[in-house]
């Protein structure tokens, strides 16, 4: 008792000196905490973004694409294999995806892109891409810019079965010299074969990151099919969940459910983007 009583007197012993120490201390413990909070609130939308726009918190591949990312490496029938997922993953969000690098050309110039083929109808609430599309149109609106200018220089997000409708980067479009409602060619290279198809420009983003700006393009997947091997073709089809803490019990439900697919990569988030 004599320590407490010994430590209540020089703490009393001159109040100034206590009140600034115990001020400093708790301001000191309140900006770690704060930022500790601050700076995982930020990694958690890092997190997020790259979940939703590469892989899904479990994604599942063709055998091998993960090493070695190839077109011609598909899974076939990809709709009957996302409604099995679906069965086993009910409150997930069921993604397919097809992904293809090429040039794409106008009558006035080209450029390298990668293009990739969603389900529309189930990608359109997550993507970053129409927010893009919206954050462009009321940002030339604020600008001044006629609302007939607007709707020639952004246009609107894919809609679900357009199988030639595109989206693309805002420096893609300046390249190419195109707008809304111009015709573009896809080519790319898929085994031996080169294959094109024809698409219809629908809408330019802009998210003012050079790499998505620059180099990505958005189409249905029913766009890009065509270019692939096999029935029903696509690259991922990827499980969005309301936290990545369940996505190990959510990988186990499904290589339960889908039983023995050898042509069947299936990982989970972080198996899939280690980096």
């Amino acid at each position: 008792m004599w320590i407490l009583a010994m430590a209540v007197r020089n703490l009393r012993r001159n109040t100034w000196r206590t009140v600034i120490t115990a001020t400093a201390v708790a301001a000191s413990v309140l900006l770690t905490v704060t930022g500790g909070h601050l700076e995982y609130g930020a990694w958690q939308d890092r997190l997020d973004a790259s979940v939703t726009a590469l892989s899904g918190h479990v994604v599942l591949q063709p055998e091998g694409y993960q090493e070695d990312p190839r077109p011609r490496r598909v899974m076939e029938h990809s709709a009957t294999l996302a409604q099995q997922v679906q069965e086993a993953a009910p409150d997930a969000r069921i993604l397919r995806r097809a992904l293809v690098g090429g040039l794409l050309t106008s009558p006035r110039n080209n450029a390298a892109v990668a293009v990739q083929g969603v389900d529309v109808e189930a990608e359109a609430p997550i993507t970053r891409i129409d927010d893009a599309l919206l954050r462009n149109r009321e940002n030339l609106l604020a600008e001044g810019v006629p609302t007939e200018e607007v709707d020639r220089r952004v246009g609107h997000f894919i809609e679900a079965g357009d199988s030639r409708g595109v989206v693309l980067g805002a420096t893609i479009a300046e390249t190419l010299e195109v707008g809304v409602g111009d015709k573009v060619v896809l080519m790319t290279q898929v085994g031996d074969e080169m294959e094109s198809v024809p698409l219809r420009v629908r809408g330019v983003y802009r998210t003012g990151v050079d790499l998505t700006d620059g180099f990505t393009a958005m189409a249905d997947i029913s766009a890009l099919q065509p270019l692939l091997p096999g029935e029903d073709p696509a690259h991922q089809v990827a499980v969005l969940l309301d936290s990545a803490d369940r996505a190990p019990r959510v990988k186990a439900d499904v290589i339960a459910a889908l039983g023995e697919r050898s042509a069947v990569d299936i990982r989970t988030w972080d198996e899939a983007m280690p980096q």
